[in-house]
């Protein structure tokens, strides 16, 4: 299988990875007919006055098919992805033996996103992703963020159940309060 230059098997815990293929496998039999445009969203997206980014765990490829899919990838001024985040941690020498992959809820990986997104600050960055640990870990940098589930989880101080209702709740987002402020939303 062909690797890209940033790209190759490393070992974890002793076991060869090969990230094509664990993406392949992951990714390569999702149904994405389901995955439907969303007009709604694309609305809430438009409305947003903030540079928008996209910082995800996954691949190139499925990042993009999925924010096709749903008719809002030209909302966002950039997104950042597995790769992104693999090129430039081994850039700066963060990604090697000791260390083979930085993704989300790694500290390293929004330090590395923050830079990717024009060297975006934590304080005027805003967070939104359905993972607990993501967001407890954006929010210990000083990121607003905010879990968007259906679950209440202890301790998070900011919660939704939708992106809709904290657009309705927060107005934007919330993200007014700052001038300069940049979103990211996860996927």
């Amino acid at each position: 299988m062909p690797h890209h230059p940033h790209e190759h098997p490393t070992q974890a815990h002793g076991h060869t990875i090969d990230y094509d293929h664990w993406h392949q496998h992951v990714h390569g039999t999702l149904p994405y007919e389901l995955v439907a445009h969303n007009e709604p969203l694309r609305a809430l997206l438009s409305q947003i006055k903030l540079p928008l980014y996209v910082f995800t765990n996954a691949d190139d490829k499925h990042a993009a098919i999925c924010l096709q899919r749903m008719g809002i990838a030209d909302l966002f001024r950039d997104v950042i992805t597995f790769e992104r985040i693999q090129a430039m941690g081994k850039q700066r020498g963060k990604v090697h033996h000791g260390v083979p992959v930085v993704c989300k809820p790694a500290r390293m990986a929004f330090e590395l996103a923050l830079q990717a997104a024009g060297g975006a600050h934590a304080h005027t960055t805003v967070f939104f992703d359905d993972s607990a640990r993501n967001v407890a870990s954006a929010a210990s940098m000083g990121i607003y963020s905010v879990l968007v589930c259906r679950d209440d989880v202890d301790g998070l101080v900011h919660q939704s159940p939708s992106m809709y209702i904290t657009n309705t709740a927060g107005g934007s987002c919330g993200c007014q309060q700052w001038r300069g402020c940049r979103g990211f939303i996860t996927a």
